[in-house]
This record gives C-alpha cells, structure tokens and sequence, in this order.
C-alpha cells in the first residue's frame, strides 16, 4: 500500500504534508532494521551478531525505531511529493508522531516550494539611458598607466635618501598599543613613497632612509581607521630599508607608442584608446539600463522569495567576497568587516537578486525565450579566451562541475533584460563627465 498525504498550503512558498505510513509498511520497514543491527549487535557475553532477538529488541530498541522512522522517512517523503505533484526546496523540516510496531506511522513534513510569479508590467518600462562622452582627460588617463606600466626602476647612488617617487624595499615589524597584529610584520615589502600605500604620518618618518639603514617610527592610527582593531590606537614600528630604487617614466612620444605595439605614432594609441573606452562605456550604458529594469521589475513584483534560495545566494556572494580577499591579499579584520556584518548587510541584496531571478525567468517563459546551444557555446569560447585557457578545458570543467546550468541560466537573464531594454521607452540622461567620477 502507498502511503496517504494530504497537502496543506501554508503560504504562497511554504507547504505542510502529513503523510500517514500503513502499517503493513511499518512493520516491514521495522523488520528489516531489526535485522540489520541484529547483524553487527555486541553485548557482553555473545559474539558480534549472535545476539538473542529478544536481547536486541530490549536494548536496541531505540535505535532500530529511529532508523526505521528516518528510512520510513526518506522513502514516503519523495513519493508524497510526486503524488501532490510538489518540489520542495532543499530538505524539509519533519515533525513526526508517536512510533508504534503496530500501527500507522505519520508525520509532517514542512518545505519551501517556488512561487508562482505572474509577469505583468515588463514592457514598455521608462528607462534613461546615462550619456558618456570619453573627453581628452580621460584618455590622457589611459596614457599615463601605459606610461606606469613601461616605467622602469633604477637603483639610486650610494647614500642618496628616500624620497617621495622613489620605491623602496623594506622589512618591518611592529605593534599597535605594545601588541603585534595580524600583518604587523612583514619582509621584502615594496612601498612607492607619495603612492598612499602607507599612513603619511608613518611615512613622513621614513623619507630620508638610506640603503641598509634602520629607524624606528612611531605614529597613532585615525580614529575613523578602516580597520576598527587599530584605530586610535599607537603605533610602533622597526624598519629596514633593504633596496631603494628611482623610477624612469617614459616621455609621450612616438618611440613610446611604437614600444606599446604595432602602432606608428602616439596619436595611434590615442585612437584605440578612444576606441575602447567608448566600447567599455557603452557597455556601462547598458548596465544603467539593466539596473534600472531590474529595480522597476522588483517594485512591480511584489512576492515572497523562500529563505532557502536567499541562503543559497547570500552563501555564493559570500564565498565570492572571500575569493576577491585572497586574490587580493586581505583579510576580514583588515576591510574592517566580520562575516556576520557581511551576512547582515548583503542579506537585502541577496533576496533582489533571487526575486529578479525569479521574474526573469517567469517573462522568459512567457515570451519563449530559450538559450541555443550555439550561444552557449559562443560564451564558452569567450570565456576561454577571457582566462587564455584552451576551449575544450575550459569545456571540460564546466561539464566535470555541473556549471553549464547556471551558464545557461545567466545567458537566458542576460537574453530576457535585452527583450525588456529592446520595449522600453528610453529617453538620453545627462552628458556624464568621465573625467570627474
């Protein structure tokens, strides 16, 4: 016999089933865990497994009833759901009743379910779009990283001090009120003097250094320090300088443009370099226009979202966020944020993200929007060119760790904002200075 089930509908992402085993079942379920633990049972005076049946019922008892209410469980669970034709959401919560060999076994079982998202206003969404201009200030911008990346750094004279331009090689340690930190100390540590990358006070303390000198410097962290941890607190820090170098910045000439690559002159590089600034601005004008289709829809849309997929997204921006620490070298402590802070602040974020989602791929449906396999497989080769990893690699990991559903999933989001963007009604917003951001 199946087991019975009766559907509850608790809220519009929340379902109750209470599902009552047979008999029949239970008593076969209840053998077969008898047997099972009567199979390896150790009592003192037997051997493993010759334990008496009596003996096993009297001191096994719990545990053979717990393992065949969990096996009772797992087996009438899956089949409830395809007879009420639901899909739960992650495991559900189980509230189950008195257990007897002798009788019906039920038990509720509570879970989350997808919401039925009825699309109405998505068309015809008013949209602004930002102009960009790309001015000469921007481009000269361009111009001076490339002139960055080609600087060259050359060991100064004996006894010539540090000073501000100069990038220094140097080992430290420290405290902060008398105690050392996490990154308190550090070796062949690269610093460029007037970069930022230290406290000016801390600094202004190690202008001067000659090679193979040490010094001692002793600095208070702001109040408002980033790092909480450290803030008002006193500083105390031993330094080494252990190579100090002088930066050479190539002029901007046409020698320069040719070391670039296979460009004649410098008004070449200028070119490509407004060239690709306003592709990478075009692109931000189409991300404008995302957001703002993405909010309108969310505030059209209003439904609850089951806490479980917030979870799932909330834990894949969180692995995301600890990803960029590590690449970055920082840590926690050192963005002055713990992982409960991150929970809390981005849990908003994380149930619009689901709720757009969850309304794109309702429209996508409406509409018969669907992903080919043509332009999955155009993504893939674009993402392989993107990390310089050969195609079928790169092909290979996606299939070995089941990405290719959530690829397809964000190619059918990105395809469902250009049908949205492609019916609204978009007006120019005002000319934005780049070179003011």
């Amino acid at each position: 016999m199946h087991p019975e089930s009766k559907l509850e509908e608790v809220s519009p992402i929340k379902r109750r089933l209470v599902v009552d085993v047979p008999v029949e079942r239970v008593v076969t379920v209840l053998e077969a865990s008898y047997q099972k633990v009567q199979q390896h049972a150790k009592l003192k005076g037997f051997r493993e497994g010759k334990v008496p049946r009596p003996m096993v019922e009297q001191y096994f008892r719990r545990e053979v009833e717990a393992e065949t209410m969990e096996a009772l469980v797992r087996e009438s669970f899956s089949q409830a759901l395809e007879r009420t034709q639901q899909r739960a959401l992650g495991q559900p919560e189980i509230v189950v009743g008195p257990f007897a060999k002798d009788r019906p076994f039920t038990y509720t079982a509570t879970f989350e379910v997808r919401p039925k998202v009825e699309v109405k206003t998505y068309r015809k969404l008013a949209l602004t779009r930002p102009l960009v201009v790309v001015n000469e200030a921007e481009v000269e911008a361009q111009l001076q990283r490339f002139r960055e990346m080609l600087t060259q750094l050359v060991p100064v004279d004996d006894g010539v001090g540090a000073a501000v331009g100069m990038v220094a090689t140097i080992d430290y340690e420290g405290t902060a009120d008398g105690k050392p930190f996490e990154g308190s100390s550090a070796k062949d540590f690269a610093v460029e003097f007037g970069a930022n990358q230290l406290l000016a006070e801390f600094e202004q303390q190690l202008l001067g250094m000659r090679v193979s000198e040490e010094r001692t410097a002793v600095f208070h962290y702001p109040d408002d320090y980033f790092n909480v941890s450290l803030a008002g607190s006193e500083a105390k820090f031993h330094v080494a300088l252990k190579e100090l170098k002088r930066k050479i910045v190539p002029e901007l000439t046409d020698d320069f443009a040719k070391d670039l690559g296979p460009y004649e002159n410098l008004d070449a590089v200028r070119a490509e370099v407004r060239t690709r600034l306003t592709e990478q601005h075009q692109q931000e004008a189409r991300g404008a226009l995302a957001q703002q289709a993405v909010q309108q829809l969310i505030e059209h849309h209003p439904f609850e979202v089951p806490e479980i997929m917030v979870g799932w997204e909330l834990s894949q921006m969180f692995h995301q966020f600890e990803r960029r620490l590590q690449h970055e070298g920082t840590t926690w402590q050192q963005v002055g944020m713990t992982p409960e802070q991150f929970v809390e602040q981005y849990a908003a974020p994380a149930r619009d993200r689901v709720r757009s989602q969850l309304i794109l791929e309702a429209i996508a449906e409406v509409e018969g929007l669907v992903v080919s396999d043509a332009e999955l497989e155009a993504r893939l080769k674009a993402i392989s060119e993107s990390v310089r990893e050969e195609l079928d690699k790169v092909r290979r990991l996606y299939t070995e760790k089941n990405m290719f559903p959530a690829l397809k999933n964000e190619l059918l989001q990105e395809k469902c904002l250009d049908f949205i963007i492609g019916e609204a009604t978009i007006k120019d917003g005002q000319i934005e200075d780049v070179a003011a951001k």
